[in-house]
């Protein structure tokens, strides 16, 4: 009958308007997730650029020499206060290999063959004497997230004050 039809067509009506509310509130719960998320992220990411921004005033005062080199030993980075006290850098190109840094072809050298040795997988401590100075050095290969060795990475301490000051006692 036509009164059955109109109470079908409410009932209709008004579940469409349920569903279309329960809709919304979905949506709305999806949105203040999103935010949140969102929120969570951007906190994430400042507090990410302020560490790495900390450790790179670090770096550049630390009297260190940091670097990396790809597999075919070029230098893909360096950093550290070390880096000022030597002057036969500063008008060196960046991209160099170890072998334009050190003018040399020799891969029995001391620089080379400890990097060479990194590249094989060995962790390597030593002494190099450079640019008149000296420094203890540690050198690592440096590994892809899967493990791979994909170069190296060194770190340096000029100890050449040390070494004259031990210089002197020994003498004296």
């Amino acid at each position: 009958t036509a009164d059955g039809l109109a109470h079908d067509h409410v009932a209709a009506m008004v579940e469409d308007q349920v569903q279309e509310a329960e809709n919304r509130r979905r949506l709305e719960e999806n949105d203040k997730e999103q935010a949140q998320v969102v929120t969570e992220r951007k906190t994430v990411e400042e507090k990410l650029s302020r560490s790495e921004a900390r450790l790179r005033v670090v770096l550049r005062q630390a009297p260190i020499l940091l670097w990396t080199t790809d597999v075919e030993l070029r230098v893909t980075s360096a950093t550290g206060a070390g880096l000022l006290r030597l002057e036969a850098l500063k008008d060196r190109p960046k991209g160099l290999s170890l072998y334009e840094y050190f003018d040399t072809r020799d891969r029995d050298i001391e620089p080379i063959l400890s990097h060479l040795r990194a590249l094989s997988g060995e962790s390597v401590s030593t002494e190099i004497e450079w640019v008149g100075r000296v420094f203890d050095v540690q050198i690592e290969p440096l590994r892809s997230p899967e493990g791979a060795v994909i170069g190296t990475i060194g770190v340096a301490f000029d100890v050449t004050e040390r070494k004259r000051t031990e210089e002197s006692l020994r003498l004296s």
